[in-house]
Order: C-alpha cells, then structure tokens, then sequence
C-alpha cells in the first residue's frame, strides 16, 4: 500500500523544481510540452522499457485519486512534471486519473497515451498519437523528436528522415542537435553501396574427383579412370548491394554476386558464377519480408555452362523479446548450355527459430 501512495506522489514532488518555470494559471496546458527539450535524450531508449505493470487497488491509492481530482491544479501540476521528464511509471499512474478532469487538456492526454504506447514497443498506436499531437501543436520540438524515434525504429526512415531534417532549423541544445545529425547520417549510410570480399588460396590434389581405385570390374565390364590431376589457385567472392528506401515500410534493393574458382595451372577447372537480382521488401520493428528474382550465368572451364532464372526471399517475424522466427527460400531453373538432360529445377526451403538471450 505505501508503494503505490509514493509513487502518485512522487510527480507531485519532482514538480517543486519546475514550479517557478511553469504556472498553470501562466501558461496554457498544452504549451508546457515544449520544456521536454531540454529532457530529450530520454526517447533513445523507449523502445527498450519493460512492460509497465498495473498498480493494484488499495485504500491508498483511491484516497489520493480523490485528492488529487478535488485539487485540480495539483493533479495538472503532477501531469505536467511527468510529462516534461517522460517519467513512464509516473504517466501510467497519473493520466487515468487526469483524464477524470472536466477541462483536461486532449493534447496532454494524446502525448501521455503516445508515451505509453512507445514504452510497449507499440509503435504503430505511438506514432499516431505524436502525428495528433503535433497536428494541434506543431511547435513541440520534444514530441517531434519522439515522433522521428519512433518511425526510425519502425523503419519508416524516409518519414523519419523528414522529421529529423526538420528538427534541425529549430534551435536545439547541442546533445540533441548532435542526436538529429546522427540519426539523418544512419539513415543515409542505409542507402549507400555496401561491397563484400572473401577469398582465400586452393591446393586441389584431386581436383577430376576420380576414385582412388582406378580400375573397377563389374561382371565383364571393366572401367579404367584417368589419373587424379592437381590443381592450384584461389577462390574469390565479390558482392555489391544497394537499399533504395521508398514510401513508409517498403524498401527495393539491388544486389550483385560473383563466384569464382581460378587455377593458374589447369584451367579446365576455372568455374566462375555471376548473379544480379533486383527485390521488393517491407519492414517494421517486429516484421520483414523480402522477394528477389534473380538470373544467374555459369561459366565452367572458361566455356559457358548454364543459365539460371528464379527467385528467392525471406521472412523474419520477431515473435517475442526473446525469440524470432526466420524462413528463407529459393526456386530457379537451370538451363544447361550442353547437357540438356540436367535441365530442370532447383528448390530449398529453411525454416528457423532464433533465441536471443539479452
């Protein structure tokens, strides 16, 4: 009982530093959001917050609801403090009793639904509220702020990016102006070519993969195979991708592959493969999906072996905290330039849980 009886009190409390910045019968409600700017910092990390767990019923708690309802500016006083520090526990406590006011203000309430909702990782309900909010009130740096975080971790970059860029005319203090940057920079860095190179040496001492024995009898029959030839060189992979972000959650990229084995002393086993696909996507905080065709050409011997067509694509669903769910999938068909017999197709499937202990 006396836990819950603190914590309505607490904002209460915490408002006796902020009380000779901001009056109630001074400044209008909803105007005194704008002091979350120097308090800014604290969005970075809403997505990470736990759950907040309902207070139970007690005597306690009901006497100082009725308290705090029959002294209006208190209440609004409390409201307004945990709202300046986006103090999570002390929102959830207060706004079901603010809401209980005759003239509460709906922007306040708006934002304090928004925060919640954030502090839950609901960034969907979050995002609405701050679009409410700032639709009424498009000078609240601090819930614009709040607003970028969210579409940011929603990968709704490019709306994200919009309300980073403009935060930056307004004058901000030097942490969060430096947050703004960051976060425009990451954004632009998404979109950027990104390369990748992995190679390493071959000694191939069989590399016509004949059986040790040479000679096999089988009844009458007698099969003689040639003698192991040795093989050296180096295999090299080369890859190229590019993210093109569109409108909200959808995403295309491009992507470049080659593959290949080069032997300086027998060349009749150089294998080279390159491969180019272009895909759509769509991706939020818990979900992503992406579908790719591609084409592929295969060399074999410096000689031109088969050409592939197909596509492939994945799902990723995080289920909870702790566990994702991934699928990854590929269909093609190979058209083989001289054994048309081995035409035909090519499937894999995978399907995997992921724990993820934090």
């Amino acid at each position: 009982m006396q836990k819950y009886f603190l914590l309505i009190f607490l904002p209460v409390l915490l408002w006796a530093k902020d009380v000779q910045l901001v009056q109630p019968n001074q400044v209008p409600d909803s105007d005194v959001l704008d002091k979350v700017k120097a308090q800014a910092l604290a969005p970075a990390n809403l997505t990470k917050v736990p759950a907040i767990a309902a207070p139970k019923k007690s005597t306690a708690v009901e006497m100082d609801s009725q308290s705090l309802l029959a002294n209006p500016a208190l209440l609004k006083r409390a409201m307004h403090s945990v709202l300046v520090k986006q103090q999570i526990d002390g929102i959830a406590v207060i706004l079901p009793i603010y809401r209980q006011l005759a003239n509460a203000d709906n922007v306040l309430i708006a934002y304090a639904e928004a925060l919640l909702a954030h502090s839950k990782g609901q960034l969907a309900i979050a995002i609405n509220g701050y679009r409410q909010v700032i639709a009424k009130q498009p000078k609240m740096s601090a819930v614009r702020l709040n607003l970028a975080m969210a579409l940011y971790h929603n990968h709704q970059v490019m709306a994200a990016r919009d309300q980073f860029v403009r935060l930056q005319s307004e004058k901000l203090p030097q942490p969060i102006a430096n947050i703004i940057k960051q976060g425009i920079a990451r954004i632009d860095r998404q979109e950027a070519w990104q390369f990748a190179v992995n190679f390493y040496y071959r000694q191939e001492d069989n590399i016509n993969n004949v059986p040790e024995q040479q000679e096999i009898t089988y009844g009458n029959n007698k099969w003689v195979f040639p003698e192991p030839k040795k093989a050296h060189g180096i295999h090299v992979d080369l890859g190229a991708k590019k993210r093109f972000n569109l409108s909200d959650t959808l995403y295309s990229d491009v992507q470049f592959n080659t593959s290949s084995d080069f032997f300086w002393d027998n060349h009749d086993y150089d294998d080279l493969s390159l491969r180019a696909g272009v895909g759509l996507g769509y991706q939020t905080a818990t979900f992503n999906a992406d579908i790719q065709p591609f084409v592929k050409k295969r060399f074999y011997g410096t000689n031109p072996y088969s050409l592939s067509t197909g596509a492939n694509g994945h799902i990723n669903y995080q289920l909870t905290p702790h566990w994702r769910l991934a699928n990854y999938w590929e269909w093609s068909y190979e058209h083989f330039d001289k054994n048309k017999f081995l035409n035909g197709q090519r499937r894999f499937v995978s399907l995997s849980a992921v724990y993820i202990h934090n």
